[in-house]
């Protein structure tokens, strides 16, 4: 017998860690416990708001199987350049606990800073719904 069930979690009473993406949620913060089985095995993970937001734009909704921020950033369309649009470098760091990245691109040298705050992701969302009415 499998079962699943996702809780949504006001304020959490201790630190975890994201599934999804591994950054710190901390104490007081919202977010969802996901609990059940898959494939036989008993499952129990956090996944943080702007995660939870994230995989609504970004990922295919029929995979069943939790992914990772990492994969599902470079099969996106928010690495490419602003400047070439090429999708073209071969290194990237984190910053502030996964909320930004800061990115240069190996054909034009360009550099900046992806915002991935769950302010900016919701903004994205808005902008691809408006998109999606044309």
């Amino acid at each position: 017998m499998s079962f699943w069930e996702s809780k949504k979690i006001k304020k959490t009473r201790k630190i975890h860690r994201c599934a999804y993406c591994g950054g710190i949620i901390s104490v007081g913060s919202s977010c969802n416990n996901e609990v059940g089985t898959y494939e036989g095995d008993f499952d129990n993970y956090y996944l943080d708001k702007r995660c939870i937001s994230f995989m609504d734009l970004f990922t295919d909704k029929s995979e069943t199987e939790l992914g990772n921020l990492d994969d599902d950033l470079a099969n996106s369309d928010l690495l490419d350049c602003p400047i070439c649009g090429k999708s073209n470098h071969s290194e990237y760091e984190f910053k502030e606990n996964k909320q930004s990245l800061s990115l240069e691109c190996d054909d034009c040298g360009n550099r900046w800073v992806l915002d991935l705050s769950l302010e900016a992701i919701e903004k994205l969302k808005i902008m691809k719904r408006g998109a999606s009415k044309c």
